[in-house]
């Protein structure tokens, strides 16, 4: 009976698997949908490119950076920077308002020497000097005063005044070449309030 009995059993054990197996073929489980949120796809919004404002080149300058600025003359009336200059050549104007201040001390120089020069007989000391002493400066009042007459060189001025150059200042002194019946004459003048004045007279080469 035994030998029947775990023959049969194990039939049964096999036919219970195989209707299991059949059974779950049939009905295979399903799988467990896994909820996946949506994702949204991160949209980067077009590129709007913006025309930046054309900045104009600058316009090159009418001067350029090395050009040379030429310096303010410290040349002296009529001269020439670099010139050999003749001590007797006159001066150059360099305008016709320069000219007419030439023209001023030249006759300014000629008027003086006309009346300077020795006198006829028969002139005074004191008529000749108070026709001089207008004409000068007060140190020149001083320097002149004992002065005879008599004693001076020349009678007459031959010729117009030229103005020289000098290396002062025109208002500190201007200086005048005359010629005379002796030679020519320096004049040297300076402007005050009252105008022209002279402040020295000597024979060209004297102390020059």
């Amino acid at each position: 009976m035994r030998r029947v009995a775990k023959p049969l059993l194990l039939v049964m054990i096999v036919a219970v698997a195989l209707w299991f197996m059949q059974d779950h073929s049939k009905h295979p489980a399903e799988p467990k949908a896994t909820a996946t949120a949506p994702t949204m796809a991160a949209t980067t919004p077009p590129s709007v490119s913006t025309p930046s404002p054309s900045v104009p080149a600058p316009s090159p300058s009418s001067t350029p950076d090395n050009a040379e600025v030429p310096a303010s003359s410290t040349v002296d009336e009529g001269e020439h920077e670099g010139d050999v200059v003749d001590p007797t050549a006159a001066a150059v104007p360099r305008d016709a308002t320069q000219r007419a201040r030439f023209a001023t001390y030249e006759q300014a120089a000629v008027d003086f020497l006309t009346v300077f020069a020795r006198p006829a007989a028969g002139v005074t000391r004191e008529q000749w000097w108070s026709k001089v002493s207008p004409h000068l400066d007060e140190v020149a009042v001083d320097a002149y005063e004992g002065t005879d007459p008599a004693t001076v060189p020349f009678t007459t001025v031959t010729g117009p005044a030229v103005i020289l150059p000098t290396d002062a200042p025109a208002d500190l002194l201007m200086l005048a070449r005359v010629p005379t019946d002796v030679g020519f004459y320096r004049v040297e003048m300076t402007t005050s309030p009252d105008g022209i004045r002279i402040s020295r007279v000597t024979p060209e080469g004297a102390g020059q």
